[in-house]
């Protein structure tokens, strides 16, 4: 569990009674819904034992707490929502959503007669495939804002994951995309913030690009799949409650689920190497049966790399801030466990290409190497495949073109004068700094030479684009994690109702409701007393605009009462509403009695103002 996740169970133990029980309505209602402000507090007031005013305060409490979400517009009214990982922690929290596990008797049946489907490659690595693929290209997009087919194909030949088996089982994405899988990847490091999209070019965030390949085997993993899981809500018809089952199962136990919903959702799950599946037909169902087992994958210990004899370099599979150098400089020959890469005159030619040289080389290997030298071919190597010097490059320049000999003479005479170095190619040619076109513009204007506007080309390229890809600090500097519980950054709000009325937005439910409470006559909210039938109907009329408690007295008894509505009658009025009770967190306490109370069935009342 990470820190924000630890933080986020201590501050639930730590919410009050009533904040936990709109919370825990509100998880099993909404989940990740986005759920506008009136609807919200609607449904509360008919599910928990709590009034209006409680349930807006308790609504602010969590939004305080970052776990709800307020959105609003000018155009529309406020909505609140939750995010899919805080949902996932909080139900958790909260014990819903409880997984089924197999019995002994099932699980001997399961072995005996099951199929059994292995876990693929996780997440992070084709994630990581993906990435370093797309460093060797120009990082541009095509007029569709799609890669092109050709490199789409290539890069799908290293990937476990297929449009088709994504199709199968349920996800849906535009026609024109090019690829599915390549989509989803797309996205995936968009959210994670290791790529920008600016037009149609992407563009590298090293430093979160190296955050993400030093971060452990675990929370790497996890923060792939929160973000993987968002991605099939968005395109599937995949629901979070459901995400919920398998986030809830302990490791190491394998739970069985036959509904055809939570089967196809296995079957993703599968795809990014997250659990192991084992089908059987058991004489416990007519249907078929599918076992799960979650796969968590711990940290590889070993750090660094090693090089062989041969000139093999042999690392971890998922040491990925090593393997991002490697897969520029070398072939990956195998890709199992450990991963090995072997050096080629082409590979180490590419890596010329890519901006390296042999001393950066010899450091990266030197730095990295769990033995104190380097294999001696390794010198023979690098003499043979890649040049001392710095490969040759291209400098983006201007080229002037004056027309004629004679003006060119003209201009090079006013450089002169002006102490301005000009670099003349042949009779007519110059090439310039972009910087200085504005200032000989003016010299040739004055000299009776104006420029003509703007800039031509000489012909349309058809290359690409140099390319580059990242260099990075590779030498081993793993991010170290804090293994102490921090202290939540997170402070529940103490609760004074002028001071949250100061705080809160002005355009919101719990702002205007205790703005109205805030007025009403002193003597209604801080005294029990007496009073006539109609100044009673009065106070019973605001309470329910204010959508708070009375404290009434009936046979020198005291009761709270939350009303809802008045209703009229032909000799009369009643309030309807219902005696307030404790809330409890478990849904199956839940229990309300709708009263109905005529005038002269209570002697004295007062409004209260909340509190929780």
């Amino acid at each position: 569990m990470m820190v924000e996740d630890q933080q986020l169970a201590k501050l639930l133990h730590e919410l009050p009674i009533e904040v936990k029980a709109v919370l825990r309505c509100y998880v099993e209602r909404f989940h990740t819904m986005e759920v506008e402000e009136e609807q919200l507090i609607a449904f509360l007031q008919s599910n928990t034992v709590l009034s209006g005013l409680k349930c807006l305060l308790a609504i602010h409490t969590l939004e305080q707490a970052a776990i709800l979400k307020r959105c609003s517009s000018m155009s529309s009214e406020s909505t609140y929502t939750m995010s899919l990982q805080t949902y996932l922690y909080v139900q958790k929290g909260l014990q819903l959503h409880q997984p089924v596990y197999a019995t002994d008797e099932m699980e001997q049946q399961m072995w005996l007669s099951g199929e059994f489907f292995s876990g693929t490659k996780p997440l992070s690595a084709q994630m990581f495939v993906f990435l370093s693929a797309l460093a060797r290209t120009d990082m541009k997009l095509n007029n569709n804002q799609q890669f092109s087919k050709k490199w789409v194909e290539k890069v799908s030949k290293r990937l476990d994951i297929t449009d088709t088996s994504l199709i199968e089982n349920g996800v849906h994405v535009k026609a024109t995309s090019t690829s599915i899988v390549v989509h989803l990847l797309l996205e995936l490091a968009i959210r994670l913030q290791i790529i920008a999209v600016n037009g149609k070019k992407l563009q590298w965030n090293k430093s979160q690009l190296m955050a993400w390949l030093q971060m452990n085997s675990y929370e790497r993993e996890q923060l792939l799949l929160t973000q993987w899981f968002d991605w099939l809500l968005q395109y599937s018809a995949i629901k979070s409650h459901q995400l919920a089952l398998f986030h809830n199962v302990e490791v190491d136990r394998w739970a069985v689920v036959t509904h055809p919903t939570f089967i196809q959702i296995l079957k993703l799950l599968q795809l990014v190497g997250v659990v192991e599946v084992i089908q059987s037909s058991t004489p416990l169902s007519k249907d078929q049966t599918y076992f799960f087992r979650k796969i968590v994958r711990s940290n590889q210990q070993v750090e660094g790399l090693t090089m062989q004899e041969s000139g093999d370099i042999i690392v971890a599979y998922e040491q990925y801030w090593l393997r991002w150098e490697l897969e520029v400089i070398a072939d990956c020959i195998s890709e199992e466990e450990w991963v090995i890469y072997r050096f080629s005159a082409d590979t180490l030619a590419l890596a010329v290409e890519q901006g390296r040289n042999r001393e950066r080389l010899l450091h990266f290997l030197q730095s990295n190497h769990v033995e104190k030298e380097l294999p001696a071919i390794l010198s023979t190597m690098l003499q043979q495949w890649m040049p001392h010097h710095a490969a040759p490059y291209v400098v983006q320049a201007m080229l002037l073109d004056c027309q004629s000999a004679s003006i060119a003479d003209e201009l090079e005479q006013a450089a002169v004068k002006q102490q301005l170095s000009l670099q003349r190619l042949g009779e007519q040619h110059f090439i310039v700094d972009s910087t200085i076109v504005p200032l000989i513009r003016q010299w040739l204007l004055k000299m009776g030479h104006p420029m003509q506007s703007g800039t031509k080309t000489i012909a349309p390229l058809d290359e690409p684009a140099a390319i580059c890809y990242p260099l990075l600090d590779t030498n081993i500097a793993i991010i170290e994690e804090d293994k102490q519980l921090q202290e939540s950054k997170v402070i529940l709000p103490e609760l004074e109702l002028d001071e949250i009325m100061r705080n809160v937005m002005s355009d919101s439910m719990l702002h205007t409701t205790l703005e109205h409470l805030h007025r009403l006559p002193r003597q209604w909210t801080d005294k029990l007393q007496t009073y006539h039938a109609s100044t009673k109907r009065q106070i019973m009329e605001q309470a329910i605009v204010c959508k708070t408690e009375v404290l009434i007295v009936i046979n020198n008894q005291k009761y709270i009462f939350i009303p809802q509505s008045i209703v009229e009658l032909d000799n009369g009025w009643v309030t309807v509403g219902h005696y307030a009770v404790n809330a409890n967190t478990e849904r199956d306490d839940f229990h309300r009695t709708i009263v109905r109370l005529t005038d002269h069935e209570w002697q004295a009342m007062q409004i209260l103002k909340p509190s929780l």
